[in-house]
């Protein structure tokens, strides 16, 4: 068999795996709530031996991303590169396994939350690094598996009662399944609730990230400080398809759903004279990018957006619901991308040729800019801006946003007004600034070694993974 052949049926045999579970232990007297995590959020584990195995389930996988691997010797950030051709490395399989689960599980705060209230949870992880189409067919084939499950023991169909929750990169995933099943249709509300209750996104960046095309120059910062190369490491992340649609959202998206942004002009220009605007995913800006961008996959990106931001019917609309973060201020609302010769750009000595003023910056969570967190088409009294809850990656465990998605799953709307005097993070929280520095510098000249007990700190790992999801 093909490489892909034997991917996608890997992929299909875990989604199998996960979906018997998630059966094997639901009471139809409890609603449902499946779990998305954001982008990095999912743990991937890796074959330990090429895809010419001709036994379906027989390969032995080891974990990738992320656990003590991401150091010396190992390099597993390296591991996570996709080749030309769509292979993953070294002809090896990758296929996701659940939110990450190493030292800090990262959703372990939603999970807690919501068992205690008697709700039947999963997390559902997804490969972040690949296309969102398949990722959203994935998660189409494990609802129907699921659904398939439980009513062969005679229960009702499942999926009525059950609600997706998604953080950031997990909200594109369920926007565009939505689309695959509902687009140009006109479904009753009866024919809707045959396939989800609700969609309750959480901090999901539908038309902007505000740091991500810094990567595409100089790779990640965190794993930079631990010795990585940050040209290998952008190379890396130019051969993932799936986070190109990270980018500030493309003009043609911007004169669609202007009206509805909340936001007044189109928020990427030209470093130098803003009154050009600067589309990147307008092959006229291409130059400005390394050399080891992939246009198509930049291309491909636009097509997903002009796709999960097309018109669904009310009906479907109904459904879902936004939760952002608006308390950080210096959330960057707008990026001034100076015009630079990208095929001469070099990491080693180039800073990325994006220009900060302060006006640009804005309300959001860090990351995604309030305005980037709603899609256009959902009414703003659709939309919960969270009053205490501010970080982007601590959204999700945080009381507030728990207590919002609570209520609006109990009484299919929105809180009018929340209480969130003694509402608090329910995570573990991070280690201070210095402290990471410290690690960091120690894991750099062989003072700390991945055997160390610092190197298993729960709250520097904590402080690790927000940086990088």
């Amino acid at each position: 068999m093909d490489y892909n052949t034997v991917r996608k049926r890997e992929l299909r045999i875990n989604n199998l795996k996960l979906a018997k579970r998630l059966a094997r232990d639901y009471d139809p007297l409890r609603k449902t709530i499946i779990l998305l995590p954001g982008g990095g959020g999912s743990l991937l584990e890796r074959s330990e031996e090429k895809y010419d195995n001709p036994n379906p389930g027989s390969f032995e996988y080891e974990e990738v991303w992320i656990d003590l691997g991401i150091f010396k010797p190992a390099r597993d950030a390296h591991k996570l590169e996709i080749q030309d051709d769509g292979r993953d490395k070294g002809d090896k399989i990758i296929i996701p396994n659940g939110p990450l689960d190493f030292l800090v599980k990262p959703y372990d705060g939603t999970k807690k939350f919501f068992k205690l209230r008697d709700y039947n949870y999963i997390g559902y992880g997804f490969d972040w690094r690949r296309p969102l189409n398949e990722c959203a067919k994935l998660l189409e084939e494990f609802l129907l598996e699921f659904k398939s499950l439980v009513m062969a023991k005679g229960e009702e169909n499942p999926l009525k009662r059950t609600t997706l929750i998604c953080h950031s990169h997990g909200g594109l995933i369920a926007t565009l399944f939505l689309q695959n099943i509902f687009h140009g249709t006109n479904p009753t509300p009866s024919a809707v609730s045959q396939w989800i209750d609700k969609v309750i996104t959480v901090a999901t960046p539908f038309y902007a990230n505000s740091g991500h095309i810094r990567r595409y120059y100089r790779g990640e910062k965190m794993l930079n400080m631990l010795g990585y190369k940050k040209k290998r490491l952008a190379q890396i992340m130019s051969t993932l398809p799936g986070p190109y649609i990270f980018l500030y959202l493309d003009k043609d998206t911007y004169n669609q759903d202007v009206g509805d942004l909340e936001i007044s002009e189109y928020p990427m220009v030209d470093a130098d004279d803003e009154s050009i605007d600067v589309d990147p995913y307008n092959p006229l800006s291409w130059s400005r990018f390394p050399d080891w961008i992939n246009n198509h996959y930049i291309t491909e990106a636009k097509k997903i957006r002009r796709k999960y931001t097309r018109r669904l019917s009310k009906s479907v609309r109904d459904r879902i619901y936004h939760l952002r973060g608006v308390e950080d201020k210096r959330t960057l609302n707008r990026l001034r991308w100076k015009n630079i010769d990208g095929s001469s750009f070099d990491p080693r000595y180039d800073k990325a040729p994006i220009k900060i003023k302060n006006s640009d910056y804005g309300p959001g969570d860090g990351t995604v800019p309030a305005w980037g967190a709603r899609l256009a088409q959902i009414p703003l009294e659709r939309t919960y801006d969270l009053k205490k809850a501010k970080k982007h990656m601590d959204l999700m465990e945080h009381e507030e946003t728990l207590e919002v998605i609570r209520f609006t799953i109990e009484n299919n709307r929105l809180p009018k007004k929340m209480s969130v005097k003694n509402k608090k993070y329910l995570g573990i929280k991070s280690a201070s600034g210095p402290t990471v520095d410290n690690f960091l510098l120690g894991i750099e000249n062989g003072t700390i070694s991945v055997n160390s007990k610092k190197a298993s700190d729960p709250k520097i790992w904590r402080a690790l993974i927000s940086s990088m999801v």
